[in-house]
């Protein structure tokens, strides 16, 4: 089960590369502080965030407190572009820069260059997006995790 931690760093690594927006976050500040009568301040700042810039938004979330396991929102939020790729609502560009932005390239390279480059070769087009769509696939059991960890935090 993710920490409180773990799930505000995903939310800071998934908003800073557009997968959350501030709808998101105010709305699980929202039930936090709707349940939870001792909580960190911090929440209570990101359920005013409507107005704040983005870079004050991410240190709000940094400011969460508690325990985490290094790199394990980073497999929380590859987990939910899994589930994502699965139920056909994200295309495997918007993988491919999402995951060149957190740095989750296992591999050989610039996945959205290399995907751009083979735009006119169908077969290599599906080769690389395969390989994507392969790596991403081994985390959507983080999915599940995220799931259950948002909703036993509020």
């Amino acid at each position: 089960m993710a920490t409180f931690k773990e799930i505000a760093r995903t939310f800071a690594l998934g908003f800073s590369v557009g997968y959350f927006d501030k709808h998101d976050l105010i709305t699980w500040a929202d039930n936090i502080i709707a349940t939870q009568p001792s909580r960190d301040s911090s929440i209570v700042d990101l359920s005013l965030c409507t107005q704040l810039h983005p870079l004050d938004v991410l240190n709000i979330l940094d400011r969460v407190q508690g325990p985490e396991t290094l790199g394990h929102a980073k497999e929380l939020l590859v987990g939910l572009l899994a589930r994502d790729l699965k139920n056909g609502s994200m295309d495997e560009h918007r993988l491919a820069f999402i995951l060149n932005r957190i740095g989750d390239i296992p591999d050989d390279g610039h996945w959205p260059d290399m995907l751009e480059n083979a735009r006119g070769d169908e077969h290599t087009f599906r080769a690389i997006a395969d390989r994507i769509r392969r790596h991403v696939m081994s985390f959507e059991p983080f999915a599940d995790e995220w799931k259950q960890s948002v909703q036993q935090s509020a």
